[in-house]
């Protein structure tokens, strides 16, 4: 499925997503690497940061897998308000269930975003999976949401979008940058 025609039975398993699970080269980045002295450093998009940052202030909770070990996400995750960001991780399933695990959370209430093969365990685990519109043929062909933009391109961006739309959230999301300029965490 491309872009933002969901299903109803789709919507329906959109609504029940309270974590979001993401790699980070090729979703989050567009999947280069240009190493300098051992790190790589990434280009992030500007609009997958608001993104992030409206689905934490909703209390969607926010995750970050990589298998590259990179400094760089942990002090970008901490600059957004990351709940986890795991790199270096060769085993991105495991870490996922044992995260939905501690937080009390069913598969069915994961979204996961990927873009390459190693991403497949996860997103097919998750009760919705998403990819950027330039992953790989098998991880589209098993998404249940293409973004119409490519990874480090607002794809993650258009996923929140989508995600806090069928929540009924995302309304309150722009009313806030209307009227105040920034996000504010939602009052329970």
């Amino acid at each position: 499925m491309k872009g933002q025609s969901l299903t109803p039975t789709l919507r329906t398993r959109f609504t029940a997503v309270k974590a979001v699970f993401m790699d980070v080269d090729g979703v989050l980045t567009d999947g280069s690497a240009i190493f300098i002295k051992g790190e790589s450093p990434k280009v992030w998009h500007v609009r997958d940061r608001l993104g992030i940052k409206a689905l934490i202030s909703r209390g969607v909770k926010v995750f970050w897998i990589s298998g590259r070990p990179s400094q760089e996400l942990e002090e970008r995750a901490r600059e957004l308000g990351v709940h986890g960001a795991y790199h270096g991780v060769s085993d991105k399933f495991t870490l996922m269930k044992s995260l939905l695990s501690e937080a009390g959370l069913g598969s069915s209430e994961a979204l996961y975003i990927g873009d390459d093969l190693v991403d497949l365990r996860c997103m097919e685990y998750a009760g919705v999976g998403c990819a950027p519109s330039d992953a790989v043929r098998e991880v589209m062909d098993s998404a249940d949401f293409v973004s119409d933009f490519p990874g480090g391109r607002g794809a993650v961006r258009q996923v929140a979008e989508v995600l806090l739309e069928s929540l009924g959230l995302w309304e309150g999301v722009v009313e806030e940058y209307r009227t105040a300029g920034e996000l504010r965490p939602r009052r329970k």
